[in-house]
């Protein structure tokens, strides 16, 4: 994931952790920290991918309709979702222990962890 990309992020409600709050950002050759996971699927064309994410039992996002998602769990008790529908790209981010995903459809292309010096 290096380069450079415009994102819109979304802080999601999770009842005390976050507020909700939007921002554009434009990153730069990004890397992820040691100690964090990324796991990349990836739906094809014309296919329907059901995929709905959920933290205690509050749903934090559900979709159908994308090329690629990425779930990135941070070593800071984050995540950091990135949904591409091919027409752009949405991120949205949340703090939590654990995030439970139902991802139906779309095909695990790899799970990679950033260990130190990589």
């Amino acid at each position: 994931m290096i380069g450079v990309w415009t994102m819109r992020v979304m802080l999601l409600p999770v009842p005390g952790l976050l507020a909700m709050s939007m921002a554009n950002a434009q990153v730069e050759n990004l890397s992820m920290p040691t100690g964090s996971t990324t796991w990349h699927y990836e739906c094809k064309a014309d296919t329907q991918c059901p995929t709905k994410c959920a933290v205690g039992g509050t749903e934090l996002f559900s979709t159908g309709n994308y090329i690629s998602l990425t779930i990135m769990q941070l070593p800071s008790r984050g995540y950091w979702f990135r949904v591409d529908t091919g027409k752009g790209k949405v991120d949205y981010i949340t703090q939590a222990d654990q995030v439970n995903c139902s991802i139906m459809g779309a095909t695990l292309i790899f799970v990679r962890a950033q260990e130190s010096g990589k």
